[in-house]
């Protein structure tokens, strides 16, 4: 598959990632979150790798982190 047809297939799945994650119940995003918001400060940085749709920052977002992200 060529780099072209992998984003084209990554946006296509992209548009649904979001609802089926709320769909199927799962709090991955905020275990994550949870484990690590003691060590967390407003205005420090984080790197998502493998940022896709932003759901997995949200949280950190939201607690002042800066996000940084980066897919494909």
């Amino acid at each position: 598959m060529t780099n072209k047809n992998q984003a084209m297939f990554h946006n296509r799945y992209a548009l649904t990632y979001d609802k089926q994650v709320k769909e199927q119940d799962c709090f991955i995003s905020d275990l994550l979150f949870g484990l690590s918001y003691e060590f967390l400060k407003p205005g420090q940085v984080l790197l998502d790798a493998g940022i896709g749709t932003g759901i997995s920052s949200l949280p950190f977002a939201k607690a002042g982190l800066v996000i940084h992200g980066m897919d494909f």
